[in-house]
């Protein structure tokens, strides 16, 4: 059986929380909810969600903290974090894209809006791992050729799938350079090789040219 997509809910309106694990239950994830901020860094530590839906005015720990944490620690970087929240001025949204989220949606939900943002963000996630772990699989048969791996980072960076966090844009920059150093790597390994190769038959038509 395939493994649902988990979303993790922050939210302590207990009424909101609900309606929306609901909504997202009714597309096929699997949802879990907590209610402060603290009580959510210590489940995500325990088990990291495919996407976190984070309210900013929560208990504890508010969700720009969060979010904060979670960018710092690169094993949670790829996570898609969702700010749902009633606040609309331009400082909370731009505080929010600052503090690392990939979408910012504005209480009451459009729930049409959020399941396409949700799918948007994880599009970008499936993506960027898959890239990962190309690269970690590079030197195998069934790895697509590194220049298919770079054409997909370049053109995540342009857009084709909608505007990326920081920490994302940092990661697919990271892979681009990890393909480069590779690539510089591999030359100098052929080259190494091509010069040991003209090194062998120079000698071998030394050797033959003593025997004339």
């Amino acid at each position: 059986m395939e493994e649902k997509t988990n979303v993790l809910i922050v939210e302590d309106d207990k009424g909101l929380g609900e309606f929306l694990s609901t909504c997202l239950k009714e597309k096929g994830f699997s949802v879990e909810i907590v209610e402060d901020g603290g009580s959510a860094l210590s489940h995500i530590e325990k088990r990291p969600p495919d996407l976190i839906l984070l309210d900013i005015m929560i208990p504890v720990v508010d969700g720009f903290e969060v979010c904060c944490k979670l960018k710092q620690q690169e094993k949670f970087q790829n996570i898609p974090i969702i700010i749902i929240t009633a606040r609309s001025d331009q400082d909370s949204m731009m505080a929010g894209f600052e503090s690392g989220v990939d979408d910012y949606l504005v209480k009451p939900l459009d729930t049409y809006e959020l399941i396409l943002k949700i799918e948007k963000a994880l599009k970008v996630k499936e993506l960027i791992d898959g890239l990962r772990k190309n690269l970690v699989n590079m030197s195998s048969e069934i790895c697509p050729s590194i220049s298919a791996i770079k054409k997909e980072a370049e053109l995540l960076l342009k857009g084709k799938y909608g505007n990326l966090s920081k920490e994302q844009v940092q990661a697919i920059k990271n892979i681009l350079k990890q393909i480069s150093l590779y690539k510089k790597s591999s030359d100098f390994v052929s080259a190494q090789q091509h010069t040991h190769r003209m090194k062998s038959a120079i000698k071998r038509v030394k050797h033959k040219t003593q025997n004339l």
